[in-house]
């Protein structure tokens, strides 16, 4: 595991690592991402933070809509390796903010996705 996610990751257990993700999980961070990637997207002045945002969250989508549709059960190990290649430590200010939205979204599936036994699951909780 890389160095970015090891913060985030520390907190939680072997056991949640292991859960697949299920297909209305994997909608509902699809939505998530295509909301944010719209607020970006339609904003008229657009800055290089909100077009490298714009960037992060159409890969993001593009990841979970693969996922989504794929054949195969996709673990939440799995997933979390694929957004962590997308972080990067460069200075270039466009890869940081890349970087800054890939983080959040693995902080975000660690907090509402890989939960503890009995809470709640993503979908359950905002119904």
């Amino acid at each position: 595991m890389s160095d970015n996610v090891q913060f985030i990751a520390k907190r939680h257990t072997l056991v949640i690592m292991k859960k697949y993700l299920e297909t209305n999980e994997l909608a509902a961070l699809f939505f998530l991402h295509y909301f944010n990637y719209t607020r970006y997207a339609f904003k008229k002045d657009k800055s290089e933070e909100d077009i490298a945002s714009i960037h992060a969250h159409r890969e993001l989508m593009r990841l979970f809509g693969r996922a989504h549709n794929s054949k195969v059960r996709v673990g939440g190990q799995n997933l979390i390796d694929t957004i962590a290649e997308h972080i990067s430590d460069s200075n270039n200010p466009f890869v940081l903010r890349v970087s800054m939205v890939m983080k959040e979204s693995i902080a975000f599936i660690y907090d509402h996705v890989l939960l503890e036994e009995g809470e709640h699951t993503l979908l359950e909780k905002y119904v």
